[in-house]
């Protein structure tokens, strides 16, 4: 929102149009330099990856809903919760850092299998 309102600010000094239109040149090299300064953590943010394991979820309040088990902290991890017995690994959420989610195991008791399974149509 600043960086919006800089800019803003910024380019009403660099062009004006009364009767004539005027552009002064070091407004529009500030301004270039804001426009810079935009690309780089635009870059930085779309190139940025997440660390670790992360569910995708990707914006479905109802998935999140299934992962988390646990509510009662400020902040939640996610990641490995250990052994259930038969070989099966349980993931989910803690008030505390987890240990990362080990890759080629099977996980269990993530109740996400309904919002995976897509609606049954019937045929006719």
């Amino acid at each position: 929102m600043t960086f919006k309102a800089i800019v803003q600010w910024v380019f009403g000094y660099a062009f004006t149009a009364d009767e004539t239109f005027n552009v002064a040149l070091l407004p529009v090299i500030a301004l270039m330099a804001l426009f810079i300064c935009l690309l780089a953590a635009t870059e930085y943010m779309t190139r940025k990856r997440p660390r670790g394991t992360l569910p995708a979820t990707y914006g479905k309040l109802d998935r999140v809903l299934e992962l988390v088990d646990e509510w009662d902290h400020k902040r939640l991890f996610w990641g490995d919760k250990g052994e259930l017995g038969d070989g099966t690994r349980l993931a989910g959420t803690a008030g505390r850092r987890l240990a990362d989610l080990k890759p080629g195991a099977v996980y269990g008791c993530l109740d996400t299998h309904k919002a995976i399974t897509p609606p049954e149509t019937p045929l006719g």
